[in-house]
């Protein structure tokens, strides 16, 4: 919580209260095998080719760089001469028919706050209509829709 609050404003006092989810990892520090003896460990990822073996290996990085980690491992593998990888090029599972007003087309439909909608648009894009399948009608006016 102490940590927290450095990010924010001097006035917010962060209580556990006001914690939603956390979570934590441990991201180890990569070492290029053939870079030189005195070379520091980084903090990004290595991609490494065992001449040996022939397997390219990534080591390190973190969650959020994931697609470059793996745009440059496929392009390492395939070379110069193969195609390039489309990884940016490609939507990720609830992209597909993604539209800004998401959120509206759910408020419209099931009937939930703008703070929902906002939340499920923003978490499952697309696939927020299948989350919202497997909610029940309420039988109130408002939220018509919920978990009964």
């Amino acid at each position: 919580l102490n940590e927290g609050e450095k990010y924010l404003s001097k006035d917010l006092h962060v209580r556990r209260s006001d914690v939603l989810s956390a979570w934590r990892g441990w991201r180890p520090l990569a070492v290029d095998p053939h870079a030189a003896p005195d070379a520091p460990a980084s903090r990004d990822h290595v991609i490494s080719y065992n001449p040996d073996t022939g397997v390219v290996f990534v080591a390190g990085g973190k969650w959020t760089t994931w697609r470059e980690m793996a745009e440059e491992v496929v392009d390492r593998v395939v070379g110069e001469d193969g195609p390039k990888c489309r990884t940016l090029d490609l939507s990720l599972h609830g992209g597909e028919g993604y539209t800004p007003s998401l959120s509206i087309q759910l408020i419209q439909k099931h009937g939930m706050s703008q703070e929902t909608a906002e939340h499920l648009a923003k978490t499952y894009g697309t696939r927020a209509w299948e989350v919202c399948e497997l909610s029940k009608p309420t039988g109130k006016s408002w939220p018509r829709f919920g978990v009964t």
